[in-house]
């Protein structure tokens, strides 16, 4: 649609849009309810499309609405993103720390190539949001080959063996600032944001 009307979009083209997405997330959610397991991750897809419903059909309704009402439903969203940011700031912290893990497990692999290696595993991982939670990642034990996720990252990765350790330590990478300010946030609450206040 955008490139039909040259990056600008139709009023019915947002209706629709907004229509088609609200079916979207019906039927994700429909699929999820019917879904043997149901951990939190699996609302992402239902999420997105949510999400594109409710933005498209506000830009439907902008030219419908005083600006008084568009007020409310930007103060109401403000209000939103004020108390669901401490969540997602607290979910991408423990997420960094599962991609320590994982970046640290690489970088032994690759350090030693053609060797059998002693890897960390993924910590950190708290909550049902997290892809690696309830997951085998990889499995304990002095014979790696017998275990097929250890047999296929020893293979992808061009390595005789990978055996789980859980004493290996995690290196720490390097953070970009939005990283480092969730990091900071679960370390110190709302005082986190006391530098972009002053700045």
């Amino acid at each position: 649609m955008i490139k039909k009307h040259q990056f600008s979009f139709k009023t019915n083209d947002l209706l629709l849009t907004s229509l088609v997405a609200f079916g979207a997330a019906g039927l994700s959610v429909g699929a999820l309810v019917l879904s043997p397991q149901l951990p939190d991750r699996t609302w992402y897809g239902a999420t997105i499309f949510g999400i594109i419903c409710v933005v498209t059909l506000l830009a439907f309704l902008r030219e419908y609405l005083p600006k008084l009402t568009l007020t409310v439903i930007i103060g109401l969203n403000l209000v939103c993103l004020a108390v669901t940011v401490p969540g997602y700031l607290k979910l991408t912290n423990e997420f960094l720390a599962a991609a320590d893990s994982f970046k640290t497990e690489i970088e032994i692999i690759e350090a030693n190539p053609h060797k059998v290696v002693k890897v960390p595993g993924i910590k950190g991982v708290v909550t049902e949001y997290n892809p690696y939670k309830g997951t085998a990642h990889l499995e304990s034990g002095n014979r790696p080959n017998e275990y097929w996720e250890n047999a296929w990252m020893a293979k992808y990765y061009h390595s005789e063996g990978v055996i789980l350790d859980l004493t290996v330590p995690v290196k720490h990478f390097k953070r970009d600032p939005l990283e480092q300010l969730a990091e900071n946030f679960v370390k110190k609450g709302w005082s986190a944001f006391n530098p972009l206040l002053v700045k």
